[in-house]
């Protein structure tokens, strides 16, 4: 055999070796709950102006079922109303809100996960660009996850954003 196909076959094996790693390798709690995370920004992101707010509203609580627990808290300080605990009337309520924006990006860094029993406490760095009424609005604020395990599965109970930075 010459030197060609020993290094055509030794890519190969790696790569086959790779893939199976990748395949058969279990994602640990931490990158799946930051996967989670980064999900649950990105369902709340929106690129098209919300025309009717009640249809979107049950979209997005639909949207969120995956990430967030049926009853989740939500404490966004500088928001003086009271958010409701219903993740389908909380949806409704974000909607509402949300519907004098354009857009929506929503962007996570910086994910620190701690894990407890039965689920995990997690902050990261959340970065909002909204475009409202044509002009782009950017603020970064830190958030607070606590992340319950229901069924196997991870989903957000608890949400609190700290005050812009």
């Amino acid at each position: 055999m010459d030197r060609r196909n020993v290094l055509i076959l030794a890519i190969l094996g790696a790569g086959i070796c790779s893939i199976s790693l990748a395949l058969f390798w279990p994602e640990s709690d931490e990158e799946r709950i930051s996967s989670l995370l980064h999900d649950l920004a990105h369902a709340v992101s929106f690129s098209e102006p919300i025309e009717s707010p009640v249809f979107y509203g049950s979209a997005l609580a639909n949207r969120l079922e995956p990430y967030l627990t049926e009853q989740v808290q939500v404490d966004v300080h500088d928001v003086r109303a009271q958010v409701p605990r219903d993740r389908g009337q909380m949806a409704i309520a974000a909607a509402v809100a949300l519907a004098r924006y354009g857009s929506l990006d929503v962007t996570l860094s910086e994910v620190s996960i701690e894990m407890q029993d039965g689920g995990a406490r997690a902050t990261a760095s959340a970065r909002v660009i909204a475009n409202e009424g044509g002009t782009l609005r950017s603020e970064s604020r830190n958030v607070h996850f606590v992340v319950s395990k229901e069924d196997g599965d991870f989903k957000v109970s608890a949400v609190r954003a700290d005050d812009p930075q």
